[in-house]
């Protein structure tokens, strides 16, 4: 995504002030950094079904009250 910088199969996107996890993080993901954002929430959809490499997400320090069933 425009709004992080990829790495390899790094992704970081934090800091960034971001009110929502970008769409089209590749989906060779191994670690993704949403650290220190403004997200609110996560939408039930699935949104990170297809990154079947994912190995670490970071999500602390973000706006995120719960975390719903099937994120």
């Amino acid at each position: 995504p425009s709004q992080c910088s990829c790495s390899g199969t790094d992704v970081k996107c934090d800091w960034r002030q971001l009110a929502s996890v970008p769409a089209r993080i590749p989906t060779t993901t191994q670690r993704l950094w949403l650290n220190n954002n403004q997200i609110t929430k996560l939408d039930p959809g699935g949104m990170f079904d297809r990154l079947g490499n994912l190995q670490w997400l970071g999500l602390h320090v973000n706006q995120l009250k719960s975390v719903p069933r099937g994120a």
